[in-house]
């Protein structure tokens, strides 16, 4: 729910004592004219501000928005200015003999037919006195300037630049590949500590439809999409494992089927497979000869 829909009610209580935990937090919020206690919220906030700044931000904190209004509104304002820099970036200078004894019309209408002329088309005509100047303004770091500003935005939003803008990182050695590492890590944080909320609020969403089931359990989407290739090696992986806990006698052949079934991210999710009598005896058999060499 976003906050301009909320309007915190704040009690005597919640502003008398300092050293209460409570302090500056209200125990009630308004929503369209119902009053609400804070048990019913979780409050996600970017950026926390000290208690006496409280009140001004609705006793919340600094929005997301907010926070990156300033840099996204300086890469902009960069970006239009290295539109004109390109425009602009040839300064002309042109020596006319006797310019301060000529008439003002006449020096004009030289100037407007330079200007008109000015490109890989035109011709200028001067006489042999006159000089010519042209001075460029080198654009070799222009891009990298302009790109650096929105970069500057990624990082406030904490999302890599590669993936917020979809552009190539600028900068010295710059990959991305320690942003995006980054990235994920704070992903993984954030599920982290919203699975125990997430398995409290379904465990009363269910006790109010008369369902009593406490075996919730919160599935993530992986964060980080592997290739083909990577899913062949996660599956070698994981079968060499089997295979070594097989052999070990820790797990049962039974025990790695379940664990196949009702993995996921295995090719054999939610696939029946029935060990014959014939396979049961021989594993039986491989296990016992283990075991005794292990006694042995």
């Amino acid at each position: 729910m976003d906050l301009s829909f909320v309007t915190p009610e704040v009690l005597v209580r919640d502003i008398q004592n300092p050293a209460s935990m409570n302090y500056y937090e209200p125990t009630f919020y308004n929503i369209k004219g119902k009053r609400y206690h804070k048990s019913h919220f979780v409050k996600l906030v970017h950026n926390e501000v000290t208690d006496l700044l409280k009140p001004l931000y609705n006793y919340f904190g600094i929005s997301i928005t907010e926070d990156v209004y300033n840099q996204v509104f300086q890469a902009e304002d960069m970006s239009r200015e290295a539109v004109k820099i390109a425009k602009s970036k040839r300064f002309l200078s042109m020596g006319i003999s006797e310019f301060y004894t000529m008439d003002n019309h006449i020096l004009d209408s030289l100037v407007d037919d330079f200007i008109e002329k000015r490109d890989n088309f035109g011709l200028n005509l001067t006489d042999s006195s006159s000089t010519f100047f042209s001075n460029d303004t080198g654009l070799a770091d222009l891009d990298i300037t302009v790109m650096t500003q929105y970069q500057l935005v990624a990082s406030i939003a904490e999302i890599p630049a590669t993936k917020l803008l979809g552009t190539s990182p600028k900068g010295f050695n710059a990959t991305g590949e320690f942003e995006y590492k980054t990235y994920i890590q704070n992903l993984e944080s954030i599920q982290k500590k919203a699975t125990p909320v997430l398995e409290t609020m379904y465990k009363v969403l269910l006790r109010n439809l008369d369902i009593v089931d406490d075996n919730i359990g919160i599935q993530w989407e992986g964060l980080d999409s592997p290739t083909i290739k990577e899913w062949a090696d996660i599956d070698l992986i994981k079968a060499q494992t089997d295979d070594i806990k097989l052999n070990n006698g820790t797990l049962s052949p039974v025990a790695i089927i379940e664990l196949n079934k009702n993995d996921k991210e295995s090719r054999y999710y939610k696939v029946d497979v029935e060990l014959s009598d014939d396979l049961d005896l021989d594993l039986d058999l491989d296990l016992d000869l283990n075991n005794e060499n292990k006694i042995n």
